[in-house]
């Protein structure tokens, strides 16, 4: 299932959402909305549009130095 996966449904004109669909919906948002952020500004801020290697282990490795960054960011500015 989609929400298992933390995957939110999604609507259609002509197939609306069912109301457990909308209800696993308003469950989700709240963790998404804390996540996305963070995923934007790697994007934006950091380059890391597309994976630049193949395989887990290197695109996980070239990932962390960006994480590292945001991270330390992050920190700075919650202790000012």
């Amino acid at each position: 299932m989609l929400a298992e996966a933390g995957i939110m449904h999604r609507g259609h004109p002509r197939r609306r959402l069912v109301p457990w669909q909308r209800w696993m919906n308003l469950a989700l948002a709240p963790i998404r909305g804390q996540v996305e952020p963070a995923f934007g500004t790697l994007k934006r801020r950091y380059g890391w549009r597309r994976v630049r290697y193949r395989g887990l282990v290197r695109s996980g490795a070239h990932l962390q130095l960006p994480c590292i960054a945001l991270n330390l960011r992050r920190a700075e500015r919650l202790a000012a």
